[in-house]
């Protein structure tokens, strides 16, 4: 559910297409991450992997974010 919000910032003109790249391609990780908890809840690795996924995932969208300020002059 909350994983196309991430792209909502590119379509009302507050980022660019960089941003719109990462938000996809890390939500689209976050699916993959909730699908295996979803299919494997007695294995200790996938929520692991999802919560090391999402950490990675708001770096990179605060860094492109940052990124796009710095280069676009936003």
């Amino acid at each position: 559910l909350l994983a196309p919000l991430g792209v909502v910032p590119s379509l009302m003109g507050f980022a660019h297409w960089p941003y719109a790249i990462v938000a996809v391609g890390g939500g689209l990780a976050l699916v993959y991450a909730a699908i295996m908890i979803v299919t494997r809840p007695t294995e200790p690795g996938p929520p692991r992997r999802m919560f090391g996924w999402s950490i990675l995932y708001l770096f990179a969208l605060f860094a492109v974010l940052l990124g796009e300020g710095l280069v676009m002059g936003a």
